[in-house]
């Protein structure tokens, strides 16, 4: 039978806790035998670089996954639109998600992506949606 990982993992966080100091002994053997990990600025442009194409092509597909154009004004020029929760759940549903209420980012893409693009959110443009979460109505219907 196979130990449970999450009972483990509890119960090394609980000895962490009682055990500090011993645990700060370990954890100095463990870094004294490990090289630390220096990045060169060129490495850390590169790696954001990507991390940011990455992001950008798990949101295009999301909006298109959504029709690719507001779901009220039709608007489609792609740097306008945005998703946004169709029940204004978006706070709460990020931070089951994600584990934080803030902007959506690449792991909370990957997870729509993951789960097929469940219709709990819809495109918006920046109009609309403002519109939409200040309760007031869109400009184009005025």
């Amino acid at each position: 039978m196979k130990d449970n990982p999450i009972r483990n993992r509890a119960r090394a966080l609980a000895w962490n806790r009682a055990h500090p100091e011993r645990r700060a002994e370990i954890q100095a053997k463990y870094d004294a035998k490990r090289p630390p990990r220096v990045r060169t600025p060129e490495q850390a442009a590169r790696n954001n670089a990507a991390a940011l194409s990455r992001y950008h092509e798990l949101r295009h597909a999301a909006i298109l996954a959504y029709g690719g154009r507001c779901a009220c004004c039709s608007e489609v020029e792609y740097d306008f639109l945005q998703l946004d929760h169709v029940n204004n759940d978006g706070g709460q549903h990020r931070e089951e998600i994600t584990g934080c209420r803030g902007t959506s980012g690449t792991k909370y893409m990957q997870w729509l992506r993951d789960n097929g693009y469940p219709p709990i959110l819809q495109v918006l443009c920046a109009n609309c949606h403002l519109a939409k979460s200040s309760g007031r109505t869109c400009p184009h219907k005025r």
